[in-house]
């Protein structure tokens, strides 16, 4: 093994010395911590540097908590990937289930309740009981679509019965 291939916190021994990687200086050079060494001039904790890419090293440990920080780090990205993608599966969905003769509570930088019907463009319209025009929003500003039974069944109980009146 090579110093260059060294990531910071890897224990490596090199003769007889035992060495903690600890990165590069300002003047380049490989730094390494000692842990243990039988030469009597170099104590435990004392820095090394070498300014030349050392071969012949043997990797004793990996940084094992470099690694796990990592890999943790990749976990969380890949589950914000994941949150993200499911976001829009579900705002797709949310979309595709529109039922025209659903009341709907509508969110967006407000909220507006009413039928939601899709229109030019991309966006939407909402229309209150009476059918008449409350707002148009585009697609990308609705945030939710978050369907109202209770108010739908209260609204086809009062239709027919102003039907069959």
């Amino acid at each position: 093994m090579r110093l260059s291939e060294c990531e910071i916190g890897d224990i490596v021994k090199c003769g007889r010395r035992e060495m903690e990687y600890v990165g590069y200086d300002l003047n380049e050079c490989h730094v390494l911590r000692i842990i243990t060494s039988t030469y009597i001039s170099e104590p435990k904790n004392s820095l090394v540097r070498f300014s030349l890419d050392m071969d012949g090293l043997t990797l004793i440990s990996k940084n094992s908590q470099k690694s796990l920080e990592n890999k943790i780090k990749e976990k969380e990205i890949e589950l914000e990937t994941l949150k993200k993608e499911l976001k829009e599966v579900n705002r797709k969905k949310m979309f595709e289930n529109l039922d025209s003769t659903t009341i709907y509570k509508v969110v967006h930088e407000d909220f507006d309740v009413g039928f939601v019907h899709e229109w030019l463009d991309d966006s939407y319209r909402v229309f209150d009981i009476t059918m008449r025009l409350i707002i148009t929003i585009p697609k990308d500003r609705i945030k939710e679509l978050i369907p109202l039974k209770e108010a739908t069944e209260t609204y086809k109980k009062l239709k027919d019965l102003l039907e069959k009146a």
